[in-house]
């Protein structure tokens, strides 16, 4: 018979030793020891029970017969033919997992599309957001970008534990996107019902809303000790049925350590305006936010119903800058907060990850004639039309105005210790076409003047609200720039652009307005999205699912571009990662982007991709141009789970104290 080479191996060091010299001499007296000389081809020594034999099968046979053997196998190292299996298979790949029970229609540009009145035929749709950044390559290549693809939209994670806040103004959370019981709805087969609020009381309901206002909301999450102590005082049930604080009670809570339980740690305070109510700033089921509602879209764009891919994130709004709103400094410092001191999640033994969606930025026009200082040379101009190309391109493809690097200042203090506590931020690049650079680029100290001769810090520009700025031209601004640079040069801030919904022959491009250069991460779905909104908000279209019990405002979708649409959508995306992978900051973010995702190639990606050494080369205006950045479009890729779930410990045996101990458990 044809020997091979086996591991054998016994109980105990002691039997090998006999085992081994049993096998290597010549005749052995002992049952199921072959009578012939073996070869030992690796003693092992490293091991001490086992060692490597040169057997037939019929020896091997008789070996494993024996009481002191433990087992006799073919042995890995020279027969990995046999043991061979397809290396994806052993990894611990996160698997997909689709979305619903059926495929729903999913578009790249709806307008003139979508029907006026929508039957079944449109229930979950949306736009390409899902479909588009589930794959490296759009399906929409080499189709009509007016092509409307059927998909069950497959995703690896869906955002559960993970704390995804939309910091914008107005969200109307009474709409279908957010809510329970929706007539006609098809929730996601895995969707978790409720909110963060309403699964911990065990009060959700058929018409829970699955969203809660960090601000007036979360004291009951992070300290339920204080409000219980009081509830009849300090608690109230929200209209949707799930049990909040009292607002005046939260307003409280955040003021002072007086208005919090004395185990809970003193942070000192931030105060919040009365103006700031849940009705103001949220809506319900029968009412809207009293201004605006583009928190809306972007919270269904981040972690909605049919829209967002964060469907399971626990849900926040914050309504930073509205009229009612608490403004940047104290939004940075309330998500500080709650980060630092939120609970742990018994199931992983840490807390859960923050991410933040923002779709703001401040930015105003630039100085309208002066000098313009490229890489230390100074340039006069007159007029905006006489501007250099680099920096007229603000006023031709974008708003006209551009971002500016701000000052040292509260802003950007309460930014550096949110980056620092751990919370990822991200944000729209912007809409100005403005070149975004890192300091190691030649463009990053550009910047206009009154007078030659100057430096960039010697400047100054003011930015929207009276905010001081240095005048330059080149860089992040706010709050793109919070926490950098680094001392490696980079910004912490995820920074996305935006993709058009426009293209020729089916390859994409940047949208004309979206800020581009090698500040910006990477690219998202944003140009012709489709989003929620209560009807008030752009170009309206009606939705099969729109009502449930109780509402008395009908949800209705719209159409929604911008950079504003494409951070939303990257933050929910990466909420997904964050759910297989809590232990991630933002580098790691960044280190995924970079190195995970495949860059685009030039038959997928149109444009030019450089930034010329001339500030006056024509060809800044072109639209598609990405002014250095990575042509990287973000999407799921295969990714391991790097979760780790502790194993519950138990007392096995009786447990004697003596002296003067005490043993408190806390949950």
């Amino acid at each position: 018979m044809t020997e091979k080479y086996y591991t054998v191996a016994t109980k105990s060091a002691d039997q090998f030793q006999t085992i081994h010299d049993y096998l290597v001499q010549d005749g052995s007296p002992d049952a199921g020891i072959p009578a012939r000389c073996i070869n030992c081809a690796d003693e092992m020594q490293h091991s001490g029970t086992r060692g490597i034999f040169s057997l037939t099968e019929e020896e091997a046979t008789e070996l494993r017969a024996r009481s002191d053997i433990e087992y006799v196998e073919l042995a890995t190292q020279y027969n990995k033919d046999v043991y061979k299996v397809d290396p994806d298979q052993l990894t611990c790949e996160v698997p997909s997992k689709y979305r619903y029970s059926t495929t729903t229609r999913n578009y790249m540009q709806f307008g003139g599309v979508t029907p006026i009145t929508p039957t079944v035929t449109e229930l979950n749709r949306s736009s390409s957001q899902l479909y588009r950044m589930s794959q490296e390559l759009t399906p929409w290549f080499g189709a009509s970008n007016t092509s409307v693809l059927t998909n069950r939209n497959a995703q690896r994670g869906s955002g559960k534990d993970v704390d995804v806040v939309v910091g914008d103004n107005g969200s109307w959370i009474g709409h279908v996107e957010f809510m329970m019981g929706v007539v006609n709805a098809e929730y996601p087969a895995d969707f978790i019902a409720g909110n963060t609020l309403s699964r911990r009381d065990g009060s959700t309901s058929n018409s829970t809303c699955n969203v809660l206002d960090m601000v007036l909301d979360s004291p009951y999450y992070l300290d339920p000790t204080w409000f219980n102590a009081d509830p009849g005082n300090r608690l109230e049930t929200r209209w949707d049925g799930t049990v909040v604080p009292v607002e005046s009670v939260a307003r409280a809570w955040w003021a002072s350590a007086a208005g919090r339980s004395v185990d809970f740690p003193d942070f000192g305070g931030v105060v919040i305006d009365t103006l700031y109510t849940r009705v103001a700033a949220n809506g319900s089921n029968t009412s809207l936010p009293s201004d605006g509602t583009h928190g809306t879209q972007c919270a269904s764009l981040t972690f909605g119903r049919t829209h967002g891919w964060a469907y399971n994130a626990n849900k926040w709004v914050i309504d930073a800058y509205s009229s009612i709103g608490i403004w940047f400094e104290e939004y940075f410092d309330v998500m500080k907060i709650f980060h630092t001191y939120k609970p742990i999640n018994s199931t992983y033994g840490t807390k859960d990850p923050t991410i933040s969606s923002n779709s703001w930025g401040f930015r105003t026009q630039p100085r309208s004639s002066g000098y313009y200082n490229h890489r230390g040379t100074d340039i006069s101009y007159s007029t905006d039309s006489t501007s250099p190309q680099i920096m007229r391109v603000a006023s031709t493809s974008g708003d006209g105005r551009m971002k500016h690097f701000f000052k040292p200042q509260g802003y950007l203090t309460a930014g550096q210790e949110l980056i620092d506590s751990g919370v990822i931020f991200v944000g729209a690049a912007g809409n100005d076409s403005q070149q975004q650079t890192k300091p190691d680029h030649p463009n990053y100290n550009n910047f206009h003047n009154s007078t030659t001769g100057a430096t960039w810090d010697q400047t100054s520009w003011t930015e929207l609200g009276g905010a001081s700025a240095y005048a330059t031209t080149n860089r992040p601004g706010f709050p793109q720039q919070i926490g950098g640079p680094t001392q490696d040069d980079l910004f912490p801030v995820i920074i996305i652009g935006a993709l058009d919904d426009d293209f020729s022959g089916g390859a994409e491009n940047k949208a004309y307005y979206s800020d581009c250069g090698p500040a910006v991460d990477c690219f998202a779905v944003a140009d012709g999205t489709i989003a929620a909104t209560p009807g008030t908000y752009g170009s309206d279209i009606p939705r099969y699912d729109n009502s449930y019990s109780g509402g008395t405002i009908t949800s209705r979708d719209v159409y929604f571009n911008g950079t504003s649409a494409a951070c939303p959508v990257a933050c929910g995306m990466i909420a997904t990662l964050l759910e297989h992978n809590r232990a991630w900051g933002w580098r790691d973010v960044k280190n995924y982007i970079k190195t995970t995702i495949n860059p685009q190639t030039t038959t997928y990606f149109t444009g030019q991709n450089s930034d010329w050494d001339s500030a006056t080369d024509s060809r800044w205006m072109d639209t598609t141009n990405l002014a250095g950045a990575d042509p990287i479009i973000l999407y799921e890729t295969a990714y391991e789970s790097t979760n780790d779930i502790p194993i519950p410990r138990k007392l096995i045996q009786n447990l004697t104290l003596k002296g003067n101990i005490n043993i408190r458990f806390r949950e």
